[in-house]
């Protein structure tokens, strides 16, 4: 195959000229003319243009072959998921912190009994407020995540955990602990838009999903950090509670050195023209792998990218208008469905708030529920490393969800009929409903995310994705302890609550959510364009999955013909 030919590849683009320079480096002999902005008069025509071109070689793997071969990628992969444990430890502990005695008296009063006690309506808006500014971070850093790179972003978003960290450190009043939680929203909305869109874009085929699971895997680690380190500062003084906010540069620490030390995504270089360090991303990436071209690997690149703007050009759409167009929409709905789950399942009242929650039930030490909890949490998480690419992301977030949807009916009636002498049961069914979550729905909400958009809607798809997610879990964790609180729902009355809404989910994702187990973005982009229905996602043959059999067809009799003599 034909190497590209790219010319004055240093000198920096605009996304107009980019374009021209990424055609530039096409191979002119191909069979259509990837010059010709009309060359492709049909979307649904994607998928068998880039298939005749080449197979990505990584397609060419099972998930342990990919990983054993692809060791750097993989680690590479693994590094940039190291942030997400500072923002699951942030999550844990600034949802349980509040149960701490000397948090209490840092930010409460006494009560009309003359108890200490935080105000319902602050409590409240110590979580929810991270909600609020999650959605502005998704809106906002989606446009410079595309413009500045994703490397960039890692390193701002780490800045901007670091401007957390201090905040909670200094803070003396109810308002300085919700600006941190602000900025820690930020950071979160910002994170979720590119993290796992860097791993997509970097990951070898058949080992993405897995590699995306890492961040829950890392999110999950840092909210079992947190929990173990609660419960050693609520044996210390009470006043020693910040503690366990100095614990945190251990953690800042490591995903600050990863950010520095990762590369930029080759699929964002190629986006922008810069074929030149797109090569050299590459070569440093998989250069050590025998078996992977990097000129194919590249070419394909240009390929995806070309048709994802000839895909704009045909809509005439623009931005994030195009978003909301056409299969663009289907997409963004299978983008956010998964994540949205996350909170409509229980995340609010059983991780969140889960100390909260185990001390209204009557539990002595809620701290050592939410050790168990993470242990279950932690355990689950790197088993469904292996579930995601074995038995493939629709039938787990299906079969998790109706798991964790029993649970939740077992929890709401035990709670409801028997609070406070069902406690150590409510724990037991807790860690039930944290195995089902964590073998399914926790991985597979970032992994959709970040799978399921166009190459070149794929960052602005997350961050309007997080602007619906975290809008909706504003208002979840707005209200579990009003309701918590409320004489007529309760513990057991506001667990129930929550059957309701993954009940309504759950159906969504049945008819919208499709199979993305195994499939190439040039794949999925021709099983959208047709518009498959999503329970036939994984039984449709695309073009390149026929060419991809015809090639192995073709090996396979190769290799039984007799030898000439």
């Amino acid at each position: 195959m034909t190497s590209p030919q790219i010319i004055n590849q240093d000198r920096p683009f605009s996304d107009e000229k980019a374009e021209d320079v990424v055609l530039s480096g096409l191979d002119q002999t191909k069979e259509f003319a990837a010059t010709d902005p009309t060359s492709l008069s049909h979307i649904e025509d994607a998928g068998k243009e880039v298939s005749q071109v080449l197979i990505t070689p990584t397609t060419q793997l099972g998930f342990w072959a990919a990983i054993r071969t692809y060791k750097y990628a993989a680690l590479l992969c693994f590094m940039a998921g190291l942030s997400g444990w500072c923002d699951g430890y942030e999550q844990s502990m600034s949802g349980s912190i509040i149960a701490l005695t000397g948090f209490i008296h840092q930010f409460g009063a006494p009560n009309s009994a003359g108890k200490w006690a935080l105000k319902t309506n602050d409590v409240s808006l110590f979580t929810s407020m991270k909600n609020v500014a999650a959605v502005v971070g998704g809106f906002t850093m989606s446009y410079p995540v595309d413009r500045f790179g994703r490397k960039f972003s890692f390193i701002f978003m780490n800045v901007l955990m670091i401007a957390c960290c201090i905040t909670e450190m200094f803070a003396q009043t109810p308002a300085q602990w919700i600006a941190a939680r602000l900025i820690d929203g930020f950071a979160v909305g910002m994170a979720t838009c590119f993290i796992n869109v860097y791993v997509a874009e970097l990951a070898p085929t058949p080992a993405r999903g897995a590699l995306m699971a890492f961040y829950a895997f890392f999110n999950n680690a840092g909210g079992f950090c947190a929990s173990v380190g609660l419960n050693v500062v609520q044996r210390l003084p009470a006043e020693k509670w910040r503690n366990i906010i100095y614990s945190q540069w251990v953690l800042l620490g490591l995903a600050a050195a990863a950010a520095l030390w990762i590369p930029e995504s080759p699929r964002w270089l190629v986006g922008k023209g810069r074929i030149e360090q797109a090569r050299k991303v590459l070569t440093h990436v998989y250069g050590r792998c025998n078996k992977y071209d990097i000129e194919t690997e590249l070419e394909r690149m240009v390929y995806e990218v070309e048709y994802s703007k000839k895909e704009k050009a045909i809509r005439a759409s623009g931005s994030y208008r195009d978003v909301f167009r056409g299969t663009n929409f289907l997409r963004l709905v299978a983008s956010f469905l998964p994540y949205h789950f996350q909170a409509a399942v229980g995340v609010p009242i059983i991780s969140i708030y889960s100390s909260y929650f185990f001390g209204l039930v009557g539990l002595s030490n809620p701290f050592n529920a939410t050790v168990a909890t993470g242990v279950t949490q932690l355990v689950c998480c790197v088993i469904a490393v292996y579930l995601v690419e074995r038995l493939g992301r629709r039938t787990l977030v299906l079969g998790g969800g109706v798991g964790c949807v029993c649970c939740l009916i077992a929890m709401g009636t035990a709670a409801k009929v028997a609070p406070t002498k069902s406690a150590d049961g409510l724990v037991a069914l807790a860690c039930l409903w944290y195995a089902f979550f964590s073998l399914s729905i926790s991985p597979l909400g970032y992994i959709y995310m970040a799978e399921t958009a166009t190459v070149s809607l794929r960052a602005k798809t997350s961050g309007i994705a997080i602007i619906v997610c975290q809008g909706m879990s504003f208002a979840y964790n707005y209200i579990v302890p009003i309701c918590l609180a409320a004489p007529a729902l309760g513990t057991g009355g506001t667990v129930l609550l929550f059957v309701a809404t993954a009940t309504c989910v759950w159906i969504l994702i049945f008819f919208l959510v499709p199979e993305t187990r195994g499939r190439s973005f040039t794949e999925l982009d021709e099983l959208f364009a047709h518009r498959i229905p999503a329970w036939k996602f994984a039984k449709t043959d695309t073009e390149e999955s026929r060419l991809r059999k015809e090639m192995q067809a073709s090996s396979t009799n190769a290799a039984t013909l007799p030898s000439e003599v």
